[in-house]
């Protein structure tokens, strides 16, 4: 069960055609934590009468109340979904959902590993699973060889946003003998190309023509990286990678990239140098990613959904 139209940050997302998918209207589109369905959830789970309900929100959502409500009495066992890695202060509302939340489920999928220990700090008690959903395909290829020719290329992908470090980038790439290749949209401006918004099938061809990929987040009071799903894309394409250490990026990348202080312009700066002159270190760090990588494709991260769900 999904929403009828969802609103990404680069693009609108119509459901999928699929005999098991029910998509229903929607109060305020878009909004994670605070849209509701416009729908009987009750009858829905009457009539499908699961043995689970995987409610694939934050713990605090408006939507979530909906489904603990709606499942109260029946034999379901309920799990969520968490991104959240930091310790927010919460509204009077929030607090009163997440408790009923933490309370009634009896199992969690948490996105990084900071999400899970802070579900433990509030006293959650069910089975959490460090998984964070968004895999890889590995049925296609996508390790396909640059060709190297032209100019070192340094590449970004997401929104052009302030806290995903792009000022810090535009200074760390100036002055140096190399392109910058920029792949979303949004306010902040970009010292090279940008192409715009693009569909997620076009991303990996644009990945393609770079020689490194780079994901400089800075952590903000409400926010801090929490995955760097951009990361595993790069490194199923066999692409080094440079991250900054804000939240979950270290976790993700692990021994597969470098790691520079979040803010630090000459840090990153030295380390996208040492890429461009060192094509060994380029074609080790390509190695390790592809092996990395493997731990996110779709049929190791179904294992352990399947896992939570069977053994609750």
């Amino acid at each position: 069960m999904t929403a009828d139209r969802w609103q990404e940050a680069l693009f609108d997302v119509p459901p999928s055609p699929d005999e098991n998918l029910i998509s229903l209207p929607t109060l305020f589109t878009g909004r994670n934590n605070a849209f509701l369905y416009r729908a009987n959830l009750r009858r829905i789970l009457l009539q499908a009468r699961p043995d689970v309900l995987h409610i694939e929100q934050e713990p605090v959502s408006l939507v979530m109340v909906q489904w603990l409500f709606a499942a109260r009495g029946l034999p379901i066992k309920i799990t969520f979904f968490i991104w959240e890695n930091l310790a927010r202060r919460l509204s009077p509302l929030q607090r009163w959902i997440e408790g009923l939340t933490l309370n009634q489920a009896k199992g969690c999928i948490a996105g990084n590993t900071e999400a899970a220990n802070l579900l433990r700090a509030k006293g959650f008690s069910g089975k959490i699973v460090v998984s964070p959903i968004l895999g890889i395909d590995s049925t296609k290829s996508h390790s396909e060889p640059r060709s190297g020719k032209g100019k070192f290329t340094v590449g970004f992908v997401g929104r052009l946003v302030r806290e995903k470090g792009i000022r810090v980038l535009n200074e760390a790439v100036r002055g140096l003998d190399a392109r910058l290749l920029a792949v979303g949209k949004g306010p902040e401006s970009v010292n090279g190309e940008v192409t715009g918004g693009v569909r997620p099938e076009q991303v990996n061809d644009y990945l393609r023509q770079m020689d490194v990929l780079v994901l400089p987040s800075l952590t903000t009071p409400k926010w801090k990286e929490q995955f760097g799903r951009v990361l595993i894309e790069a490194m199923a394409c066999g692409l080094p990678v440079i991250g900054s250490n804000s939240g979950a990026i270290p976790e993700t990348i692990g021994d597969t990239g470098l790691i520079v202080p979040e803010g630090d312009v000459a840090a990153l700066r030295a380390a996208i140098v040492r890429l461009k002159d060192d094509a060994k270190l380029r074609a080790e760090l390509s190695r390790r990613g592809l092996e990395r990588v493997k731990r996110w494709s779709h049929e190791t991260i179904a294992k352990e959904l399947m896992g939570l769900w069977q053994s609750i």
